[in-house]
């Protein structure tokens, strides 16, 4: 919406006019709408004011509970998008218009995190097992194997953004929610690595449970290693 001419600015136009310049050369003059200085020149021969009067801007074209109900939907679906909230709550207005009520509103239109940061006490224990094994020579890393266990998610390309307040990045209702989406999937694999290269990447078929670890460990740990290592892997 434009926004209104300062009082100042609008003396200076009338007393243009009253000096006797044209409307044309005056609207140059402020770049402003031709039909802008011909309003001010008429409120002010008949009115002898400058003042807007209250309420005589263009109504707006949503009403309070409109408007509620149309951010309501962005609060109780952050991944949404603005279109999709104008459609699911038939909200009235343009898109365009949607959009500016959210930014009157305390939500703001974040990229969405995937995952909390490392916390103070992780931090520690990640310093703590680090100088504990720095000295460590190379014949002890040479029989060290790091395993892992890893999600692989399915998602849409492109940033995935979500309407939030400020200050609510990692609560968990606004992080990425990869695999959420129809059409998504994820896939679960464990893997180990060594210094002499990689071992093995086993897809890992239902839950990541105790039972399924200990399977692996013997049956697909073991025997991989073992090709390395033959005398040291028990």
């Amino acid at each position: 919406m434009p926004r209104q001419l300062p009082e100042v600015e609008k003396a200076q136009i009338v007393s243009r006019i009253e000096e006797g310049w044209s409307i044309r050369a005056v609207a140059q003059l402020y770049n402003r709408n031709k039909k802008t200085i011909l309003k001010i020149k008429q409120r002010w021969e008949q009115e002898d004011s400058l003042k807007r009067k209250i309420g005589s801007g263009r109504p707006k074209l949503t009403n309070p509970e409109q408007d509620a109900t149309f951010l309501g939907y962005l609060r109780n679906n952050p991944f949404a998008t603005v279109r999709d909230a104008v459609i699911d709550t038939a909200f009235p207005a343009s898109q365009p218009t949607a959009s500016r009520r959210v930014m009157k509103s305390e939500l703001k239109c974040h990229p969405a995190a995937k995952k909390m940061f490392l916390n103070e006490e992780r931090r520690q224990s990640r310093i703590i097992f680090a100088l504990k094994y720095i000295y460590r020579n190379p014949q002890f890393w040479n029989r060290v194997i790091f395993t892992d266990q890893k999600t692989f998610q399915s998602t849409y390309n492109g940033q995935i953004r979500v309407y939030r307040p400020n200050n609510t990045r990692f609560e968990e209702r606004y992080t990425n929610p990869l695999n959420s989406r129809p059409g998504c999937f994820s896939v679960n694999v464990w893997g180990w690595i060594s210094v002499h290269g990689p071992g093995v990447c086993w897809r890992i078929e239902g839950r990541f449970n105790a039972g399924n670890y200990i399977n692996i460990l013997e049956n697909i740990l073991l025997p991989s290693a073992e090709q390395i290592y033959p005398n040291n892997t028990r």
